[in-house]
């Protein structure tokens, strides 16, 4: 792979603009992804104060009344339109973000045009970027048709951990599964990042569109999700692209809370998911243990934070 070879939106990612909600600065009813048990922790500060999170995507629409103003952001796609986002994907996903965490501090940089496509190198370059500009989490909702690490890809991981982003997470796709490997690649770096399955609104069945693979590490909501619409308003997507800023904005919510406690940051998707596992934080979904669809399993928010919030418990 070479600079000019290209990453994409993954394939099977649709919207429904046939639903589309009311402009409004409240999170409508329907977004199945926030539980009441979240809004809860909301409104006990487990909110994601004080994290920046990375959105790396076609950018994020920042006038949005549900979004907040973005911290830092940076073009790597040469776009005539600059930081504005013509495509809606990363308005959608910062959304999801916010609607998680939502007093996570948002930072975009812009790796995917206006095409919903981008280059390689803009894309490591953004990563790289993102982390020193203080980004505690990266999210990344792309991907292409898979195949062998690049060194490249891994020597911008390694510097955004350097310096000092605690855990990156990227979509696995939306090839579906046939039995072997339908991972593409960052989603595939399992050593470098959490790589994310979607499932459906039951919060147990994963969704047909979903990859699976060897490098499947956690599932979360990716299915028929409601989030921003460039311009305003509320509208419909899925895919993994919407499984992973799900994600994101779950570990924004695990580094505050931990923060506010005194606890030291996790760093890299190691120390992350034996957090999860070794504290039996998990729900486990498809066949027992691990699972090529499930990966681990997805995070039960109730439990994880019962465990956070007794403080002696950690």
């Amino acid at each position: 792979m070479n600079d000019e070879d290209r990453f994409h939106l993954p394939p099977d990612l649709f919207i429904d603009e046939s639903q589309i909600f009311p402009l409004s600065e409240n999170l409508p009813s329907s977004a199945w992804h926030v539980t009441q048990k979240m809004k809860e922790l909301h409104s006990r500060g487990v909110d994601g104060s004080g994290v920046k999170v990375a959105v790396n995507d076609t950018a994020g629409q920042a006038d949005h009344p549900f979004l907040p103003k973005q911290l830092e952001g940076k073009d790597f796609t040469n776009s005539r339109y600059g930081l504005r986002d013509t495509h809606g994907h990363g308005t959608h996903c910062q959304g999801i973000v916010i609607s998680v965490a939502p007093k996570a501090n948002l930072i975009t940089a812009k790796v995917l045009g206006d095409s919903g496509s981008g280059s390689t190198a803009g894309i490591n370059a953004g990563r790289v970027w993102a982390a020193k500009q203080g980004a505690d989490v990266i999210s990344e909702s792309l991907g292409d048709g898979g195949g062998p690490p690049v060194s490249a890809d891994l020597a911008a991981y390694d510097q955004a951990y350097a310096a000092g982003t605690s855990i990156c997470c990227a979509a696995l796709g939306n090839a579906g599964y046939n039995g072997g490997n339908t991972i593409g690649r960052p989603g595939s770096y399992s050593l470098h990042n959490h790589g994310i399955a979607a499932i459906q609104s039951d919060w147990r069945t994963i969704s047909g569109f979903s990859s699976g693979g060897p490098q499947a590490r956690f599932s979360a909501p990716g299915s028929g999700i409601v989030s921003c619409k460039p311009g305003g308003g509320w509208v419909l997507m899925s895919g993994t692209s919407m499984a992973t800023p799900w994600q994101a904005g779950l570990y924004a919510l695990f580094i505050s809370w931990r923060r506010s406690l005194g606890f030291q940051d996790m760093h890299g998707p190691k120390e992350w998911s034996d957090f999860f596992i070794d504290n039996n934080l998990l729900v486990d979904l498809g066949k027992p243990g691990w699972d090529p669809r499930y990966g681990n399993g997805l995070v039960d928010v109730t439990k994880s934070f019962d465990f956070l919030l007794d403080k002696t418990s950690i």
